[in-house]
């Protein structure tokens, strides 16, 4: 597990689940497991406007929300 803190918020990153942030608020992983592993993919804005998401997932997502997927099974 890490803890990344982000707008004022703690949020848990479970291994195994997927998170989803966006890479220009600033943020900063606080705490993790000693040989935990992280992957990240960083898209080009452009790319991600693209794809026609939900506008209000998009409008959270730029706030600084950070969604993470509820199921570790998914």
């Amino acid at each position: 597990m890490r803890v990344l803190t982000a707008t004022g918020c703690r949020y848990a990153l479970q291994a195994g689940r997927l998170a989803v942030y966006w890479g220009a608020v600033p943020r900063k992983i606080e705490a993790f497991e000693p040989k935990s592993v992280g992957h990240s993919l960083i898209l080009p804005l452009g790319t991600f406007l693209r794809w026609s998401l939900p506008s209000d997932f998009t409008r959270q997502l730029i706030r600084g929300h950070v969604f993470m997927e509820p199921d570790e099974n998914q």
